[in-house]
């Protein structure tokens, strides 16, 4: 299925980057008109394809079936710069080591690895799920949901592997290398928008039943201002009253009367 017109603008990377290169580009991208009607054809294919899924196993596609839900969910992630193969520039959350490099001039993309926060087959299941509940009823509550809930962090590979890529569980019991695919605040038979729900506790321990020994020791910067981020205590309402002050993030500039000057 098309993805729509193609981009007449793509961004590359320099090596350095700064909180207002990055405001610079979500403003750009907001404002450009080919951008918003992919991002609108995406989030209908979502709706389309969910909707017509008989099981939340079939939407979520263990995290490898090309046509899920799931793996739609990653194109729609592309549509907002923040997968490592456009360099991670949408991604308003940045670890330490990306944030030193990005200061630094040595941002190179083989030193990138975007992390789904939330990971995609939690999202697709929320998805099918809200859709068979009819708390997601049109394409336009898929839209406000996919943009305050994709939430995406860039790292650097050796964070990736050294701090995150170590066996982990988060409930007794609990097979420690399934962490990748699943979250200790979301699951995928949760309603949508559980504003008390806490995005970045993934990262806090590698065990959440265990002492502070046991921290991860990942940091995360909101980028845009600087503002590090508790991994404990963070809710989904902090995020989204971040993001809500982007037009980018405004379901309404892709279903709605939002005006946004190109």
């Amino acid at each position: 299925m098309s993805r729509g017109p193609k981009l007449t603008r793509r961004y590359e990377l320099t090596g350095s980057d700064t909180p207002d290169d990055c405001l610079r580009r979500i403003g750009e991208m907001a404002a450009d008109p080919i951008r918003r009607e992919r991002i609108k054809i995406c989030v209908e294919t979502i709706y389309r394809l969910a909707s017509a899924c008989l099981t939340e196993a079939e939407a979520t596609g263990k995290g490898t079936a090309t046509n899920s839900v799931s793996m739609k969910i990653r194109h729609f992630h592309n549509e907002l710069e923040l997968h490592v193969h456009r360099h991670c520039l949408g991604a308003l959350y940045r670890s330490g080591g990306i944030v030193a490099l990005a200061e630094s001039g040595g941002l190179q993309s083989h030193l990138l690895r975007q992390e789904h926060t939330i990971p995609t087959n939690v999202l697709a299941g929320m998805i099918y799920n809200g859709i068979k509940s009819r708390e997601i009823c049109c394409p336009e509550n898929l839209c406000r949901f996919l943009l305050t809930q994709s939430i995406v962090t860039a790292v650097t590979r050796e964070e990736d592997k050294e701090l995150l890529g170590i066996p982990r569980s988060y409930a007794d019991g609990q097979a420690p290398s399934t962490w990748r695919h699943t979250h200790p605040d979301f699951c995928r038979t949760d309603r949508p928008n559980r504003f008390e729900a806490r995005p970045f506790l993934r990262y806090h321990k590698t065990d959440l039943h265990k002492t502070d020994l046991h921290k991860t020791g990942l940091t995360v910067t909101y980028w845009p201002t600087g503002e590090t981020i508790n991994l404990e205590t963070e809710t989904l309402a902090a995020h989204i009253r971040r993001v809500e002050q982007l037009p980018f993030y405004d379901w309404r500039a892709y279903f709605g009367s939002l005006s946004l000057a190109a």
